[in-house]
């Protein structure tokens, strides 16, 4: 019984273990699920990101080329000033500004482009890392839902063996209990079993006394009486004389 309660107690401990654990794995069920689902996320906003940055260097690659048409214009207009002579000094000038602020203008696309196309490819790069990463993390995901099932019906497993072990124990203390009672009513039919002995005992030496008692206690005999002889002795026997009764009906000895 000692035994069985020290089991018990120890598959307590162990359902208590168990359950723990499952509980953990719950929550880590819980975590790799939103895990798994904030890296979808995060690869779809990676993917609209590359998109983002690649309409942007269009744009840019637009601004450039408008910048380039710019500078020619620019260019004709310094042309047209120098034909005009005096009169197109002025014009001269502000074709001259212009065609700095188009080259200066062409030249910050060309920086911003090359930033862009880095841009485009570290996201693309970053998009294609978490396409593989998304399919790991589902896959840890529902390795740990599975890990939580069994973890949950360990416990539930756990818990029945428990119950059935405090069942046993209180079986046992039950047949435990009856063994005493059936030890204390053996002992007390013993005890009884040793009294009859004894008393049967009493009687046989009571029996055997009546039947050993002294010749001398024993009243005598009475003796026959002694025949009359009528004749005297003979060599074969003695003669008796009974009335009614003939010689012939006896034998001699």
């Amino acid at each position: 019984a000692a035994a069985v309660e020290e089991i018990s107690s120890s598959m307590e401990e162990l359902a208590s273990t168990v359950s723990q654990t499952a509980d953990h794995a719950r929550q880590t069920a819980a975590i790799s699920t939103k895990a798994a689902s904030d890296a979808v996320d995060g690869g779809k906003a990676v993917a609209e990101t590359v998109s983002a940055m690649q309409h942007i260097a269009e744009k840019i690659e637009l601004i450039e080329e408008i910048a380039r048409q710019t500078n020619l214009l620019a260019l004709n207009a310094a042309i047209e000033a120098a034909r005009a002579g005096e009169h197109g000094k002025g014009f001269a000038v502000v074709a001259a500004e212009v065609r700095k602020l188009a080259e200066r203008s062409q030249v910050s696309a060309q920086e911003i482009k090359v930033v862009a196309a880095k841009s485009v490819e570290t996201a693309a790069r970053a998009g294609e890392l978490i396409n593989d990463i998304v399919p790991q993390i589902q896959k840890t995901a529902e390795l740990v839902q599975e890990i939580d099932a069994a973890a949950n019906e360990q416990a539930r497993g756990i818990d029945e063996n428990a119950k059935a072990i405090q069942q046993f124990d209180q079986v046992i203390q039950s047949n435990s209990a009856a063994a005493e009672e059936m030890a204390s009513t053996s002992e007390e039919l013993t005890a009884q079993a040793a009294q009859m002995q004894e008393t049967i005992a009493f009687f046989r030496v009571e029996t055997a006394g009546a039947k050993s008692k002294p010749r001398s206690q024993e009243r005598p005999l009475a003796k026959p009486a002694a025949p009359s002889q009528t004749g005297g002795k003979s060599g074969k026997g003695v003669k008796l004389s009974l009335p009614g009764i003939g010689d012939g009906e006896f034998e001699r000895y």
